[in-house]
């Protein structure tokens, strides 16, 4: 796995976006604000994404709208929102017990 693909503060607006030019990687995105209407990029690529509920800078609703049409469009996509956390939620995702046995399970279809 790169460790590039772990994005980190505002990167998550990128992350989203940047499955489609890593492909065959498996990432987990703490943060993300992405386009619904783009999701079927992402479907064959596990998704994980992390926001905190208090975020002053990025809406959780965004992370939501993208799990939402992910789940949709069928897509394998887990969503962990911490209620009390702002924006600095990847010092809480990367504390997840099962993130990094989820991470190395996580298998594209080809």
């Amino acid at each position: 796995m790169n460790p590039s693909s772990l994005a980190t503060k505002s990167s998550g607006f990128i992350s989203l976006s940047r499955f489609i030019k890593i492909g065959d990687e498996v990432t987990a995105p703490p943060t993300g604000r992405g386009n619904p209407s783009t999701v079927e990029a992402f479907l064959e690529v596990p998704v994980w994404v992390f926001h905190g509920a208090a975020d002053p800078l990025v809406s959780p609703t965004y992370s939501q709208e993208m799990v939402e049409a992910l789940r949709v469009a069928g897509g394998t996509v887990k969503y962990t929102e911490y209620p009390e956390v702002e924006h600095s939620v990847w010092l809480y995702a990367y504390k997840e017990p099962e993130l990094i046995e989820w991470l190395f399970a996580q298998k594209k279809e080809k």
